[in-house]
């Protein structure tokens, strides 16, 4: 939970605003200022802004998108989300090409084109 806050924090705020408004990075935003103290705020800003870090994530989003086929669960992962799959819908042994395919299906619904072509094969 508190790696998907400082993710979006980081994509929806500081990255939208460190070049065009730097000043509203200043203080945490007035909804986090009782949970966030400034100290561990200006900390945080400071290493999202900086060279090391923009370098370091550039190198990570040129390794996503050499993932031809990503998972969408998120930190589901395979082994829980068949776990799911025997919970909600009371099946065991879940194959693996099924697996695979629910597992690549966005939170909005359906295949991308590319999946789709894998799963018709399958």
């Amino acid at each position: 939970m508190w790696r998907d806050f400082k993710s979006r924090i980081t994509t929806e705020l500081i990255y939208e605003y460190r070049h065009t408004c730097p000043k509203l990075l200043e203080h945490p935003p007035v909804s986090y200022a009782p949970w966030i103290e400034p100290k561990v705020w200006d900390e945080f800003v400071k290493k999202i802004v900086c060279v090391k870090w923009e370098e370091a994530r550039k190198v990570q989003q040129g390794r996503a998108m050499q993932n031809k086929y990503p998972h969408r669960m998120s930190r589901l992962g395979y082994a829980r989300l068949e776990a799911k799959i025997e919970k909600d819908e009371g099946r065991y042994g879940i194959n693996r090409s099924e697996l695979w395919s629910r597992g690549c299906v966005p939170k909005k619904g359906g295949h991308t084109e590319k999946i789709k072509v894998i799963v018709d094969r399958i």
